[in-house]
């Protein structure tokens, strides 16, 4: 809900700023990329496609896109209007970090079909 509001704000924000309330920059492609994953899983929910382990593994993975969207941008692309200071590296504690995420949400998987 925080994060809708938030990518709305940002928009009206934007448009009051710059004259434009979208412009698929990558950061704005990152934050509706982070948007729809939580909102897919919502919606999974809701309509009953994933129960109380899917939301614990899908809110693991919708998290890694935050990630990418705050720290992946800013760091790793590098591009934009949104990167600020135009860090350069950081691909590998994002490849992990994301990848200690899947990991995890693979291993919870295996446990959790075992314990079945």
């Amino acid at each position: 809900m925080l994060l809708a509001a938030g990518t709305i704000l940002g928009g009206v924000w934007a448009d009051y700023s710059w004259g434009r309330f979208w412009g698929w920059d990558p950061k704005e492609t990152w934050a509706f990329i982070a948007l729809m994953g939580y909102l897919a899983l919502l919606h999974a929910r809701l309509v009953g496609w994933v129960k109380d382990f899917g939301i614990l593994a899908g809110s693991v993975v919708s998290f890694s896109l935050v990630i990418m969207a705050w720290y992946g941008v800013n760091f790793v692309l590098g591009a934009g209007l949104h990167s600020y200071g135009f860090g350069a590296g950081g691909v590998e504690y994002v490849s992990a970090f994301v990848g200690l995420h899947i990991i995890y949400v693979v291993y919870a998987i295996f446990i959790k079909s075992r314990v079945i």
